[in-house]
């Protein structure tokens, strides 16, 4: 409000890129450093956060990351014409109706019944072979199901459920319409064996002291289907752990890999960024342009301090 010539979405984007960090409440390295967590019960020892999140490389690697982003973001200034400052009625704006002819392909797409029906019928077809199946036996996650299914159906386009969904819960409506949908692709993902067969790839390729770099790569590529970092933690973890130990790679350099992967392409995955953009009355668009500068930029930083760690 007081920082006149300030543009608001620069600021909402630059508040982002900072949760790339891995701090002191990052749930991989905790997780492995609580005793009777699931890796060991895998036979893999406890690692300490001394030896990943305090380790003299992590502090080092964080330091540059905080600096880089300060660098990046005060260089992504847009010109004085281009700027958009915050704005109190930003959500009390009228809405601009734009004619069909006008519109780009994408606001075709989120303005078309067609989009909404096809995307009900997956859902429908399973409800049905699933109530023929066990009968009309409900649990929490078909109750999600057949709500979801009932809001694209009868309402005129996934723009218009969106906006109806937006006047019912706000700011977290994000949160709440895409766990479900993620949900199903960390389920997909996991059934089919693809998490493993992606995994095994990099696996294959690595040796024990480029085996960090690659696990972060992995980490990293999984994450844009499955965002929870502790889901993905679960089901792609026991993989790369019982590969490092295996191949002789370093644990605790293993263990950060992953969890800075995991936080890496949050930035171009914006499905943490949408509560922060429903209290600003943003959307992903306003800021996808400066994250993927900044995904690039921390991508180098990160890649290359595992490089030069496989040389150490």
């Amino acid at each position: 409000k007081k920082v006149k010539g300030l543009h608001f979405p620069l600021l909402v984007a630059a508040a982002y890129g900072g949760e790339i960090i891995r701090g002191p409440s990052s749930s991989i390295p905790l997780v492995s450093a609580t005793p009777g967590n699931f890796m060991e019960k895998l036979g893999l020892p406890l690692t300490p956060v001394g030896d990943t999140l305090y380790s003299s490389w992590n502090l080092v690697m964080t330091a540059i990351i905080v600096i880089m982003l300060f660098i990046v973001y005060f260089n992504m200034k847009p010109p004085a014409n281009e700027i958009v400052e915050y704005s109190e009625k930003e959500q009390e704006k009228p809405e601009i109706r734009i004619a069909k002819k006008d519109m780009t392909f994408a606001e075709r797409l989120e303005n078309s019944y067609w989009l909404n029906a096809l995307f009900g019928l997956f859902p429908l077809i399973y409800l049905g072979a699933n109530f023929s199946k066990i009968g009309f036996d409900l649990n929490l996650n078909l109750v999600i199901l057949i709500f979801l299914t009932l809001g694209l159906y009868l309402h005129s386009s996934p723009n218009g459920f969106l906006k109806a969904v937006a006047q019912g819960i706000g700011a977290s409506r994000g949160i709440i319409l895409q766990f479900p949908l993620y949900a199903g692709m960390s389920g997909m993902m996991t059934a089919s064996g693809l998490v493993d067969m992606i995994s095994m790839w990099f696996v294959e390729i690595s040796t024990a002291h480029t085996f960090p770099l690659y696990t972060f790569l992995s980490a990293g590529l999984v994450n844009i289907f499955i965002p929870s970092g502790g889901g993905q933690w679960a089901i792609q973890g026991p993989i790369m752990m019982k590969a490092a130990e295996a191949l002789g790679a370093n644990i605790p350099q293993t263990i950060m890999a992953f969890a800075w992967g995991d936080g890496w392409t949050n930035q171009i995955q914006p499905f943490w960024a949408l509560p922060l953009l429903g209290v600003a009355g943003l959307s992903a668009r306003d800021i996808m342009g400066y994250c993927v500068i900044w995904t690039i930029v921390s991508g180098v930083i990160i890649s290359g301090t595992f490089v030069i760690l496989s040389f150490m």
